[in-house]
């Protein structure tokens, strides 16, 4: 059996040769340095997506174990999270225009989208899974990815949320193959015929809802499926979207 992310399959999507470059070459593209030191726009929105990962798993990691978390000691975990190793100015930038003297704003309006979360439910609300790793089998493949959080909506529906670094959300959710790839997984090891998957944007105004919401039936699974065996069998998959050519090699 092979073990592959959801990232080595997104690659293998975009562009075979990208997948090859990436992830069996150890070939990387070239990236213009920022004043701050980013890697591009890549290495910026990783560096976002690990905050938000780690700050939503100690809040609902918090919720599962019955524990209040005061709003002061969200405020300043996150702003460790967020600022310490960088400036996080341009990150900050880089997902919606700001300046230094708009830090407090930036951490209020990520902080307030937590408990902005929390208070939509009658108490008391209680995460059924956080930071959970799921595999998905197709032939001699298996597809790891994670769920970052998932609750239930009603007896017979659970809601798995992404909870992402944007004002409004990138696309719909069911065009992410992260989403889908957990999704599809919980879908088969659970006797259920529906599921939902979301994104929930920590960037998110209070005029606007910050939830982005699709429904994933049984007919996902089998797509999936029809996917990995295409990466399996070294075909091409949709339309070719990469300039692999220009990557330049690195040393391991």
């Amino acid at each position: 059996m092979i073990e592959i992310t959801v990232e080595a399959l997104k690659d293998y999507c975009t562009c075979p040769q990208l997948y090859i470059n990436k992830h069996i070459e150890n070939v990387h593209p070239p990236r213009a340095k920022t004043t701050a030191g980013f890697d591009g726009h890549s290495h910026i929105m990783i560096k976002a997506q690990e905050a938000i990962d780690n700050i939503v798993g100690f809040y609902f990691h918090r919720l599962m174990d019955d524990r209040q978390v005061r709003y002061q000691t969200l405020y300043h975990r996150w702003q460790n999270e967020w600022w310490s190793d960088f400036t996080g100015e341009d990150i900050a930038n880089y997902i919606v225009p700001v300046s230094r003297a708009n830090m407090i704003k930036i951490n209020t309006s990520f902080i307030n989208n937590l408990p902005r979360f929390y208070k939509k439910f009658h108490k008391p609300f209680r995460p059924l899974v956080v930071d959970k790793d799921m595999i998905f089998p197709s032939g001699n493949i298996l597809l790891s990815s994670n769920i970052q959080m998932a609750y239930p909506i009603k007896e017979d529906l659970i809601r798995i949320v992404k909870f992402i670094p944007y004002k409004i959300a990138p696309g719909p959710p069911e065009k992410d193959i992260s989403l889908l790839a957990q999704a599809c997984s919980w879908l088969r090891f659970y006797d259920q015929k529906k599921i939902e998957i979301s994104y929930y944007c920590m960037l998110s105004c209070s005029e606007y809802d910050p939830f982005t919401v699709s429904s994933v039936n049984l007919s996902m699974v089998d797509n999936l499926d029809k996917l990995l065996r295409a990466f399996e069998n070294k075909e091409t998959i949709g339309t070719i979207n990469c300039a692999g050519c220009e990557f330049s090699r690195k040393e391991k």
